[in-house]
């Protein structure tokens, strides 16, 4: 009897499994069938003297709450739902879209200078958090500034001058691009299939060169240049801005560099590490002082060919987020040797410090493994961590700042001077070729080719091992 129910208690128990995996399969089938959300608003803008009065329509929203970012200059925010019913938007701007409601009309006013040679608009549209806006279309109408011209981070549908007004309609695929006008007329020029400049006055370019970008650096969405000798300062995700002066390959460098930026998706604060790859792709230092080093470095200790495979790997691959840790993977997949030359240079205001490749065979010392114990390829030769080698060895180790160190065991007693090429032995001083300890950030490290002159070791070497018998 006990049997039985033991086998139909299991029945059911397969059954309820097979039930909740076809509702499960079904489920999975619909969300797969479920259309990505399009969120669309349209941005009407109204200079007038002395302010911008900005009506913003957002549509496509689901049933639930949102939290309204204004510009911080905002003023007079009013918002009400698709039903032109007041929004219940507290003083935090989080509001409620009820049910039946699917979009929002914000208003407000940004203060306006009442003249300006040049004027650049970013983060001057209001945003729901959390939420990725598919397209904006802004409609700018301009009743003070006649003489000049506006232009934007997106594709121009139409401009028309008027007698009373001017009339501008941006449109972009995603939020609200950034703004610029002054007082005199831009040129525009379509440079590449993915880059828009707008210049002071015509350019004698060749722009064949900005064609020569690898993919996926080629690709993405369409850069916006503009080229004038006034002063520009710009956010990541605005205008490129270079000098009449600067030339094409400086325009290359900047686009190379948005590029870059967009494609690594890098942490803030290692967000300028991307100026190495572009230094890389460029064939210069570029960015920063530290990038343009790190550059040389990876230039100087890479073939030609690990280098130019090294940036490849990091364009062709499919790693959305990077970090320095993972670009230093990438160099172990091009060299097949261990770096933390990224990670240990990722603070751009620190010195420089040198890359060197480690070894990534276990080490022995008297039959047993020394996990402390690795090597270091650096300039051709290899080196030893030399303090955890010599406890592993059975001495006693003192270190005296960076000038001495000294082991000890009985019998006999060592001194090390990194940087010179002489150690002492129970007190008689030897000269060596060359240096044998040297300082590689910070720590000790001892040629192995006078492993066994200094220490009277047997070393052996195989595929996996590296062995090493007092």
């Amino acid at each position: 009897m006990k049997k039985m129910a033991f086998s139909l208690i299991t029945l059911l128990f397969l059954l309820s499994g097979s039930m909740l995996l076809y509702q499960w399969n079904g489920y999975s089938n619909e969300l797969a069938d479920i259309p990505e959300k399009n969120v669309e608003q349209t941005i009407q803008v109204l200079h007038q003297s002395g302010q911008f009065t900005i009506d913003q329509t957002i549509n496509g929203l689901d049933e639930g709450q949102y939290h309204i970012v204004f510009p911080e200059q905002a003023e007079g925010m009013v918002c009400t739902d698709d039903k032109q019913r007041d929004c219940s938007m507290d003083m935090n701007g989080r509001l409620t879209v009820g049910t039946g409601n699917s979009g929002i009309r914000l208003s407000y006013h940004l203060p306006a200078q009442e003249s300006a040679g040049q004027l650049l608009l970013e983060d001057w549209s209001a945003k729901l958090k959390d939420v990725d806006v598919t397209s904006t279309r802004v409609q700018v109408t301009e009743r003070v500034w006649r003489s000049g011209e506006w232009i934007a981070a997106a594709e121009t549908i139409g401009t028309e001058k008027m007698e009373m007004l001017d009339y501008y309609v941006f449109e972009s695929d995603g939020p609200a691009p950034p703004m610029y006008w002054q007082d005199e007329p831009l040129i525009k020029t379509n440079a590449a299939d993915n880059l828009v400049i707008f210049s002071e006055g015509p350019l004698k370019w060749d722009y064949s060169s900005l064609e020569q970008l690898p993919e996926p650096l080629s690709n993405g969405e369409k850069l916006y240049a503009i080229i004038s000798d006034r002063p520009l300062q710009t956010k990541n995700d605005s205008f490129l801005t270079l000098s009449l002066n600067q030339g094409i390959e400086s325009l290359k460098e900047e686009a190379a560099r948005r590029r870059m930026k967009e494609h690594f998706s890098l942490p803030d604060e290692e967000l300028w590490l991307a100026d190495v790859a572009v230094s890389v792709l460029m064939g210069y230092p570029a960015g920063n002082a530290k990038a343009g080093k790190m550059y040389s470095e990876l230039k100087n200790k890479l073939g030609a060919e690990q280098f130019d495979t090294w940036l490849h790997s990091l364009l062709d691959s499919n790693v959305k987020k990077w970090d320095s840790k993972k670009m230093d993977e990438a160099i172990f997949n091009t060299t097949g040797y261990k770096t933390a030359f990224f990670t240990e240079n990722r603070i751009e205001e620190e010195s420089l410090k040198p890359l060197f490749f480690s070894d990534g065979r276990d080490i022995y010392i008297g039959g047993k493994r020394a996990p402390d114990v690795f090597l270091v390829h650096r300039d051709g030769k290899s080196y030893i961590t030399l303090h955890p080698l010599l406890e592993a060895l059975g001495y006693t180790v003192s270190i005296q700042g960076k000038e001495k160190m000294e082991a000890r065991k009985t019998g006999e007693t060592y001194l090390f001077y990194p940087g010179k090429r002489l150690f002492l032995y129970n007190g008689h001083q030897f000269g060596l070729r060359s240096v044998p300890v040297l300082q590689i950030n910070g720590s000790s490290y001892m040629d192995t080719a006078y492993l066994k002159t200094v220490f009277h070791v047997i070393v052996t070497e195989k595929e996996r091992t590296i062995s090493i018998q007092p």
